[in-house]
C-alpha cells in the first residue's frame, strides 16, 4: 500500500513543517519500505554497496566538516577536503564517479563545487535526524488535496510576465489574460528562472540574477 510518488517523497526527518501540516489534516505518515541490500554497477561488475563504500561514510563527512567549522578553518570543496583526507571515503576512479553522482544527485552541484560549510547549509534542524524519513500514507497528493481545498487554482496556464506597479502586481500569461494582486508569491522551477521564460518588470537585479545562475539542481530535489 505504497503509492508511486510522481513529485515529492519523503519527510526527511521529524521536526520539519509537514508534521504541522499532518496533524492540522489528521493525516498519517509511515516509515518508507527500502531494500535491504543495495547494488551498484562499478567497473563492469555489480556489487553490494557496502562492500565498495564504508557504511558510515555520510557520518564520517558530516562530523568532518563540523569539526573543521567549529575550528573556525576556512572552506574548502569537498573534492579538495577527500584530496586531502583520503581516509575519509575513496573517491577515485569509478568510485569518485559514483561518489560525485550521489552528491550531485542531493546536492546539485559536483564534488569541484560544492562547498564543505554548504554541505551544512544544505540542512536545517530535524532534516535526516536520527529519526530518518517518513512517506505521507497515501501519498502527497492527499496534502495537496486538503490544502487546495477552496482555492481556484488554474492548470495549463503558463505565465508570461511579472509586473510590478504603484498599487501591486499584475500577471499576464500566454492565453492573453492578465490577473493583478496586492502581492504575489513565486515558485518557479530553477530551470524556467535560468531559461528567462518569464519577463519580470521591472527586471531582476544583477545580484538576483547572479544568484540564479550559480545554483544547480539535484535530481532528486
Amino acid at each position: 500500500n505504497n503509492p508511486i510518488e510522481l513529485g515529492a517523497e519523503f519527510i526527511h526527518g521529524s521536526e520539519v513543517l509537514t508534521w504541522k501540516l499532518l496533524k492540522d489534516y489528521k493525516l498519517k505518515a509511515q516509515k518508507p519500505i527500502r531494500d535491504k541490500e543495495v547494488y551498484a554497477h562499478l567497473n563492469q561488475t555489480v556489487e553490494k554497496f557496502d562492500k565498495i563504500i564504508p557504511e558510515d561514510w555520510e557520518d564520517d563527512i558530516w562530523e568532518y566538516a563540523e569539526e573543521q567549522l567549529e575550528a573556525g578553518q576556512l572552506d574548502t570543496t569537498l573534492r579538495a577536503m577527500l584530496d586531502e583526507k583520503r581516509w575519509l571515503l575513496p573517491h577515485d576512479g569509478e568510485i569518485g564517479r559514483l561518489i560525485n553522482n550521489l552528491f550531485a544527485c542531493d546536492y546539485g552541484a559536483d564534488l569541484d563545487v560544492l562547498g564543505m560549510y554548504g554541505l551544512l547549509e544544505a540542512s536545517y534542524r530535524g532534516d535526516a535526524d536520527e529519526d530518518g524519513d517518513f512517506r505521507i500514507a497515501k501519498g502527497y497528493s492527499e496534502l495537496i488535496d486538503k490544502i487546495s481545498k477552496g482555492l481556484h487554482i488554474r492548470l495549463n496556464t503558463p505565465v508570461q510576465c511579472i509586473e510590478y506597479n504603484p498599487t501591486g502586481v499584475t500577471i499576464s500569461d500566454k492565453n492573453d489574460k492578465s490577473y493583478s494582486a496586492s502581492k504575489v508569491l513565486i515558485t518557479l522551477p530553477l530551470g524556467v528562472l535560468q531559461a528567462g521564460d518569464v519577463e519580470f518588470s521591472p527586471a531582476l537585479g544583477a545580484e538576483k540574477l547572479q544568484a540564479i545562475k550559480g545554483i544547480g539542481a539535484g535530481k532528486v530535489n
